[in-house]
């Protein structure tokens, strides 16, 4: 998963005070209902820091995301996928791959429960049964 180093948290936080277009959502917050203010006066949404409008804090974010495990071996080795099937992992549910998956245009597919059609061993195994 994407570990942001506490340092760049403190910069998204600073820079926040910084960006004019945020201070406009926190004059209307009681009308955008997504949006609250801590008690350090930091903007979230929902569960999420709001990135400021600064150029290098962006490159310095997805510089640390395109770093990833995930960026660097699976991509790396096989390119970027189109669809994931999962189990419904909370690894692939988070915020975080939600949004590497819009940014991408990754399809997510979410199996269910002991449903044999996305379980690959059972297709394996079924095809070198049928190839006997």
């Amino acid at each position: 998963s994407l570990r942001i180093e506490p340092d760049l948290i403190s910069r998204m936080k600073e820079a926040q005070k910084e960006d004019s277009k945020i201070w406009t959502i926190v004059e209307n917050l009681d009308k955008q209902v997504e949006f609250r203010i801590d008690d350090d006066t930091v903007l979230w949404q929902d569960t999420r820091l709001v990135l400021p409008n600064d150029v290098s804090l962006r490159e310095t974010l997805l510089t640390e995301a395109h770093s990833s495990p995930f960026s660097q071996e699976i991509v790396r080795l096989h390119g970027t996928p189109s669809a994931i099937v999962s189990d419904r992992d909370p690894r692939f549910t988070s915020h975080f791959w939600k949004g590497l998956q819009k940014a991408w245009g990754i399809r997510l597919k979410f199996s269910t429960a002991f449903h044999p059609q996305t379980d690959g061993q059972s297709e394996r195994t079924i095809q070198t049964l049928e190839d006997m």
